[in-house]
């Protein structure tokens, strides 16, 4: 991906990505994990792949830990790691970064109007409740009820800066919990900025704190939902995800890999999850 491209694609990226076009994209795809992953489309095994990893990383944290102070690093206009993060009693402080403007205000629209506005999570929800065994009584009222509670609001990050949250306050070295979601090789303009972003993220969590982090590895572009039109990404190789951690002062406890099928929305091959924990300070 070229620093023209990049430039390019940073700067117009308010009117190239679409809230709900991406939502509806995300959430229509899941279901209960009652269904095999045989009888569904890779799209939808992805997605799985994603959720239970993130979700295995915050039931690991829950037990971890007493208390928890989460935040979702480039998360988006989904909920989807924050209203998980939320049903765990141990999770008592939530809070987010996002490049867009227009998904920060989506975000605190269907938080603070606890999901009745946005779009509808019934789904997201329907597919956590099935990944836990006691969670069937909580409803999306519930979810948000929750969330509503410990959350500590959304601010502006930009994976292009050295600063990447643009001069914002932040609590350094304060949490203890971290996701990092389908963002860094899509918002970074080159290595430099993806190891810039891992080594923020050391800064940000306590000694023994932890990331999870999940993205593509050996993809060059994906597309917002629609398929309309293709956005450049940073290509991985496994070799450098997993050095740029241990340079950034991590050890890595665990690398998950699912091996996918490029479709017209990407050209992915493979998807990885690593939970890493900070080991030393950066």
């Amino acid at each position: 991906m070229s620093s023209g491209y990049y430039q390019q694609k940073h700067d117009n990226y308010h009117n190239i990505f679409s809230d709900d076009i991406y939502l509806n994209f995300w959430y229509s795809g899941s279901m209960p994990e009652d269904v095999p992953d045989l009888d569904v489309s890779n799209e939808l095994c992805v997605m799985r792949f994603t959720n239970r990893s993130n979700n295995d990383f915050l039931r690991i944290m829950a037990k971890r830990h007493k208390t928890i102070k989460f935040h979702d690093m480039g998360c988006g206009p989904t909920l989807l790691n924050m209203l998980s993060a939320a049903a765990f009693d141990q999770v008592t402080h939530i809070d987010g970064s996002e490049y867009l403007e227009q998904n920060r205000r989506y975000m605190m629209r269907s938080i603070n109007s606890k999901g009745k506005e946005g779009f509808s999570c019934s789904k997201i929800i329907e597919t956590l409740n099935s990944m836990y065994d006691n969670r069937d009584h909580l409803n999306d009222g519930d979810y948000f009820q929750k969330l509503s509670k410990k959350f500590n609001g959304v601010i502006k990050c930009d994976f292009s800066l050295d600063n990447i949250f643009c001069g914002e306050g932040i609590a350094w070295g304060t949490y203890d919990a971290i996701t990092l979601t389908w963002a860094i090789s899509d918002g970074s303009p080159n290595e430099i900025g993806y190891q810039n972003v891992l080594r923020t993220a050391n800064r940000m969590l306590r000694l023994g704190g932890s990331l999870c982090v999940v993205d593509a590895i050996d993809e060059t572009y994906w597309t917002p939902g629609d398929g309309r039109e293709k956005l450049f990404t940073l290509k991985l190789s496994l070799e450098f995800f997993e050095k740029s951690f241990k340079e950034a002062g991590f050890w890595i406890e665990e690398t998950r890999l699912f091996y996918s099928e490029p479709t017209k929305y990407h050209d992915c091959k493979r998807v990885v999850s690593a939970c890493v924990t900070k080991i030393e300070n950066m």
